[in-house]
């Protein structure tokens, strides 16, 4: 049984921990209330935007399909995808987003399991933001090349995510694999095409005749050239600072947990010491009086 000086010291050091994990706490809750109100400020804005992009995607996809066959074809299962123009690679790439400090949950190893998940099905080149996340790749020993960037862990301006930007550009498809803030409890692994993947399979006819025609002005070309100049920096920008809303979120909860379980060692400790004393001056008293009566 520890002695009574054994029990104080671990009294102060659960009482200095919990002082600790409250400094932290009340830290992230600031960084939280700051970057929830940005990041669902734009949140249903970029969710809209996306669908948007994606059905003009489909619709120039389907033109450039027409476009290419011969005048006196109709079926519409002769109508193919083809290869996004410009200056795209024509390559696939997963990006892998978590977070750069510890203390987070089990929020980035359930993103690293759907982007495993999603790499080892498919042929894509691999980026990897956030040290937890290349971490984890190498753990597990993965033989598949991967290119790492850097992202300070913070709230990202436009500014900031010029090398990713630049990094990102040339890809055709891009599938970004984050965490999504639900709330302080919650974190969703969540995986994002920022490039407009298609709606719609364009050799399904039934799908095909579901697609809603517009006239473009100007054209198609155009406004989606200014989707992928424009708007697609907006997409990567919310998509990041979506991971870090999640990582301060994971984070809290997890300090939240260890707080409470510091609480209980708390009060289980104390109930010992008092009981330690408690029997201390059982047995003084019983000496007093063995001294008095004999």
């Amino acid at each position: 049984m520890p002695s009574h000086e054994q029990t104080y010291q671990e009294i102060t050091l659960l009482e200095t921990f919990e002082q600790i994990l409250q400094a932290y706490q009340n830290k992230y809750l600031r960084d939280l209330t700051q970057t929830r109100m940005r990041v669902l400020k734009t949140r249903r804005y970029i969710d809209g935007l996306t669908e948007v992009f994606r059905e003009l995607k489909t619709l120039h996809e389907y033109q450039l399909a027409l476009d290419g066959k011969p005048e006196n074809e109709t079926d519409a299962q002769t109508v193919t995808q083809t290869a996004t123009p410009g200056s795209k690679n024509g390559r696939s790439l997963a990006v892998l987003v978590t977070g750069t400090q510890l203390f987070t949950g089990e929020i980035n190893l359930k993103i690293f399991d759907q982007f495993i998940d999603h790499v080892q099905h498919r042929p894509t080149d691999i980026l990897i933001l956030g040290q937890i996340g290349r971490d984890l790749y190498q753990q597990r020993r993965l033989t598949h090349v991967y290119q790492y960037l850097d992202l300070p862990e913070k709230y990202l301006q436009e500014n900031d995510l010029k090398t990713l930007i630049s990094y990102l550009r040339p890809y055709s498809n891009i599938d970004i694999f984050f965490g999504k803030y639900l709330n302080l409890t919650q974190q969703s692994p969540t995986a994002s095409n920022v490039t407009g993947q298609i709606k719609v399979d364009l050799t399904d006819p039934s799908q095909i005749k579901s697609l809603t025609l517009y006239i473009f002005e100007p054209e198609l070309d155009k406004i989606l050239d200014f989707f992928e100049q424009q708007i697609f920096t907006s997409l990567v920008k919310q998509t990041v600072n979506e991971s870090y809303l999640a990582q301060i979120g994971s984070r809290i909860f997890l300090l939240e947990e260890a707080a409470q379980k510091t609480r209980t060692r708390q009060e289980k400790t104390q109930f010992e010491l008092n009981k330690l004393l408690k029997q201390a001056k059982n047995k003084q008293q019983q000496q007093q009086l063995v001294a008095v009566f004999g």
